[in-house]
């Protein structure tokens, strides 16, 4: 508990959780530990079982996926950030339900619905407390290896935008889809 105090992680109310970007220089090991814990407290692990019917036919292969919901979006925005870091494509969403007549706070996402990543993420976790089973059986799913550079291979485009107090401002288009804007530091 003194960690998560240290970390500013101890909140009253989830939607309170802070990121902090200064986790982005923590080592390797511990950014596997803070995403660790997270998953422990709101994650989840899912699985769906090869001949399942779906639209369209059926699953072909076992499939997993994995991810975390809270009511912090600094928080899920960082994870989402973190996970990219760490080389796992996850997708960030939020999720605003509507039943109840609206009653339930805003939520938001992080998924990784490849199972390759899935894999790749709790290897390199290795366990999740409370979630022992779980991770087990994810470690003994046969999966498609993640292809290297699978996730790379989309930008259509870089443009630089202009300097601007000592940072450097670049525009990415993917496919021509989506436009995200980056600050690079000089």
């Amino acid at each position: 508990t003194s960690r998560l105090v240290e970390l500013g992680l101890e909140q009253p109310y989830n939607s309170q959780r802070p990121w902090n970007d200064e986790w982005f220089r923590m080592s390797h090991a511990n950014m596997l530990e803070l995403v660790r814990g997270i998953m422990a407290t709101d994650g989840w692990i899912t699985f769906v079982d090869a001949g399942r019917p779906v639209p369209g036919g059926t699953t072909k292969r076992d499939s997993i996926s994995i991810g975390v919901e809270m009511t912090s979006m600094s928080c899920m925005k960082g994870l989402h950030l973190m996970l990219s870091h760490l080389g796992v494509l996850s997708y960030f969403k939020p999720h605003r339900p509507e039943r109840n007549g609206g009653r339930h706070m805003a939520t938001y996402r992080v998924a990784i619905n490849d199972s390759a990543y899935s894999k790749m993420l709790l290897e390199m976790l290795g366990y999740i407390p409370g979630k022992d089973d779980r991770v087990a059986r994810a470690l003994n799913t046969d999966v498609t290896p993640v292809a290297p550079l699978a996730r790379f291979d989309r930008i259509a485009s870089i443009e630089y935008v202009g300097i601007e107090e000592d940072s450097v401002c670049t525009t990415v288009a993917v496919e021509g889809v989506l436009n995200v804007g980056g600050i690079i530091s000089s």
